[in-house]
């Protein structure tokens, strides 16, 4: 208990409280210790925590896993549910091993409610994460889909598909090289488009496209040669 206080104590959405109300904010908090890749929720699950990154690092992606938002250590999410008990937006997964913190909006509310004068701060300082959050969420769809939209139509291939099928592909570089994974991520970095494919071994392979001499989709999806030519 006294790691979580000590977690609170050093946050600046919790350091502003009370010791005495921050270690009873503490006692309300369960510690979850996660193995990489276990899942939080489920996009569309019913949301009734928020949760405090303690170590690792948590991904908040569609179902078909294209990341949003990596969040790391000392970060906040779940917050939707501080609002109501609604589908969550998206899913939370561990990108590697993590602990968190999570606690229940009935505890949150019970200490609102003994507490309104630092209830009203924390809430005010939860909406101005979650506000953050949001924006960084808009900005990556708004990112994506310009992405998606260039790369399919430079490339004729159906990425927005791809995306959520996630097949596996091998993708032959310039160099001679080559790389087969499951393709989970689309962006683009400044001027350079990137792609990013995981591997049966669970490495994460990121690829410039410029570096792309041809990518091969399994017989049912879609395949293309000389790719890196029509970019």
């Amino acid at each position: 208990m006294g790691s979580q206080s000590q977690l609170l104590e050093n946050h600046p959405v919790f350091s502003g409280l009370p010791s005495d109300e921050r270690a009873e904010l503490a006692e309300l908090c369960v510690s979850e210790d996660l193995e990489r890749g276990h899942v939080v929720y489920q996009a569309g699950e019913t949301g009734d925590s928020l949760y405090l990154i303690e170590r690792g690092a948590i991904d908040l992606n569609s179902d078909a896993e294209t990341t949003y938002i990596t969040l790391k250590a000392g970060e906040i999410f779940g917050l939707l549910s501080l609002i109501d008990a609604g589908a969550q937006p998206t899913a939370a997964v561990a990108a590697e091993p993590s602990r968190l913190l999570r606690l229940e909006r009935s505890r949150l509310e019970k200490f609102i409610d003994a507490h309104p004068p630092s209830g009203i701060a924390l809430l005010r300082s939860l909406s101005e994460v979650l506000a953050a959050q949001v924006r960084t969420l808009i900005d990556s769809f708004r990112q994506m889909e310009s992405w998606n939209l260039d790369l399919a139509r430079s490339a004729d291939l159906p990425l927005d598909q791809m995306l959520f099928r996630q097949p596996q592909l091998t993708v032959e570089l310039v160099s001679g090289e080559s790389a087969t994974g499951r393709l989970v991520k689309a962006e683009s970095w400044s001027e350079e488009h990137v792609l990013s494919l995981r591997s049966d071994d669970g490495k994460l392979h990121l690829i410039p496209y410029r570096a792309i001499a041809r990518i091969i989709v399994p017989q049912g999806d879609r395949s293309t040669d000389d790719a890196h030519s029509e970019i």
